[in-house]
């Protein structure tokens, strides 16, 4: 019902969307990040020039984005929900508009691998501790029954895509 409301809105066109009123403020910084959830916000871009932002600014901010927004040195962005209410329950004065999505990781293992139990003892390469794929495996092994911080040994790999490219090497995908 909501997703036809929306449409509905749409159909009208861009013009529409803009004749509400002029903006307060006509600048938007948006956190630039690596990830392919991020693809939404770059074809938004467009919609919000509709909306009357004149400047559409995408800001590079190393990962957790939430300190970003927190800090107010981007306006908007995404985030796992837990990330965002670890930040908000820190302080952080964010407010979260809507939901994108409950997060999305996949796990590569060797043979040895054929579940969470698995990693039990393991060595687990993740972004950084608190990053979305430390702790959507953190729940995930809560879950079945394991300790995440003394039965999985978190391995933190940080690295951006565009060092991979100086190096003349290409990122996995």
């Amino acid at each position: 019902m909501l997703a036809a409301a929306g449409a509905a809105g749409l159909a009208h066109g861009p013009r529409a969307l803009a004749a509400e009123g002029a903006l307060d403020a006509t600048v938007v910084r948006l956190a630039q990040t690596p990830d392919i959830c991020g693809a939404p916000q770059y074809v938004a871009e467009q919609l919000l020039r509709a909306e009357g932002f004149t400047d559409v600014h995408y800001a590079e901010v190393p990962n957790p984005t939430a300190q970003w927004i927190g800090r107010g040195e981007v306006d908007f962005s995404f985030g796992f929900a837990s990330a965002l209410l670890t930040a908000i329950d820190g302080g952080a004065p964010i407010t979260i508009l809507a939901g994108l999505h409950v997060g999305c990781v996949e796990v590569f293992g060797n043979e040895g691998i054929h579940g969470i139990a698995d990693l039990k003892g393991r060595r687990v390469g993740v972004q950084f501790i608190g990053s979305t794929p430390h702790l959507l495996l953190s729940i995930m092994a809560k879950q079945i029954g394991l300790e995440p911080a003394s039965d999985i040994r978190w391995a933190p790999i940080s690295f951006r895509p565009r060092q991979f490219a100086a190096q003349g090497a290409e990122p996995a995908t």
